[in-house]
């Protein structure tokens, strides 16, 4: 069940709400970049 793996999770040493922020922050960033790139070949092709 969710809440016993995540119990394991939390145990094993991880830091869930860390672990959640970055995986935010990382994945925004992601986002971003590849919207930049998206623009600069939409830009090259006008």
């Amino acid at each position: 069940n969710a809440e016993q793996t995540l119990h394991e999770i939390t145990a094993a040493g991880v830091d869930i709400p860390a672990l959640g922020d970055r995986l935010q922050r990382e994945g925004a960033e992601a986002f971003v970049k590849s919207w930049h790139d998206l623009l600069g070949v939409i830009g090259a092709k006008a």
